[in-house]
């Protein structure tokens, strides 16, 4: 069974039916049963795992935030650890990654992320204090 809300459908009428009552718009309604096919969804995956060096030595503590290729943030975002590796699981696509550091944005490469396997990222965040 689906559940529906009366809100969001009074979202989708014409403008001279929007102004329903406050107290219609919290009401939920039930669907009927349905019969539907399963199926099997196979996303291809790899992890982007990103190193943020600074001096060529790992910094610990860094945001490090993806997003796609063409500049779309994916709402994503980690901290390095002590090894100052991070690492998201991401669809088979093209991503890049932004390391924030003292007020200061770094950007890696755009990387073509291959499924199934670990794909390295390296971000140079400078050798500032």
């Amino acid at each position: 069974m689906f559940l529906h809300s009366e809100f969001i459908a009074d979202q989708c009428l014409l403008p001279s039916l929007e102004k329903q009552s406050k107290r219609r718009q919290e009401r939920q309604y039930w669907s009927e049963s349905f019969a539907g096919n399963a199926f099997t969804l196979t996303v291809p995956e790899g992890v982007a795992e990103v190193t943020v060096t600074g001096g060529g030595a790992p910094i610990e503590g860094i945001p490090v935030y993806a997003f796609r290729d063409n500049g779309a943030y994916l709402n994503l975002t980690d901290t390095t650890d002590a090894s100052g590796i991070t690492s998201f699981r991401l669809p088979e696509q093209s991503y890049k990654f932004r390391a924030d550091r003292m007020g200061s944005q770094y950007w890696s490469d755009v990387l073509a992320l291959s499924p199934g396997i670990t794909n390295p990222v390296s971000i140079d965040v400078g050798s500032g204090g």
